[in-house]
């Protein structure tokens, strides 16, 4: 049959090995669909029919009396260990007044966020409790208790 088996076992086993580096395509998050964000008009469409259209947000932020809905969706591509490279992503922030109406509506995709939107780089320092390899292995001496 086979002239040379293992010629055929090497080609074999190479195509198995290569297949396992084949990216993957991952999507998380809200599914945006071209109508969604079209249905909501400013100051006529109220939080009930955002809701009913859209579902539930990703985030709900309540910043002074203004209440914001986030939408967010993201496609990654992962291949293999490496760290995953983000392909799109679509944000769309729907902002309340207070007689629960929308107020004002923006929808932002990865090539214009970075333009619209920085992030503090201020934070609070937390003080970290030093551990060593010893109290690591016998810091639970005593905290566990038999049946």
């Amino acid at each position: 049959m086979l002239e040379n088996p293992t010629k055929f076992l090497i080609a074999a086993l190479a195509t198995i090995m290569l297949s396992s580096c084949v990216s993957r395509i991952e999507k998380s998050g809200y599914i945006f669909e071209d109508y969604d964000h079209n249905k909501i008009v400013k100051k006529i469409t109220s939080k009930q029919t955002v809701f009913r259209n859209m579902g539930n947000p990703t985030l709900q932020t309540n910043l002074g009396e203004k209440e914001s809905w986030i939408f967010l969706a993201e496609e990654s591509r992962h291949l293999l260990f490496l760290k995953p490279k983000i392909i799109s992503r679509k944000l769309l922030v729907v902002d309340f007044d207070e007689n629960e109406t929308v107020e004002n509506l923006q929808y932002l995709q990865l090539e214009n966020e970075q333009k619209n939107y920085q992030f503090h780089q201020k934070h609070t320092a937390v003080k970290d409790h030093k551990t060593n390899s010893i109290k690591e292995l016998f810091g639970n001496i005593g905290t566990v208790k038999p049946l």
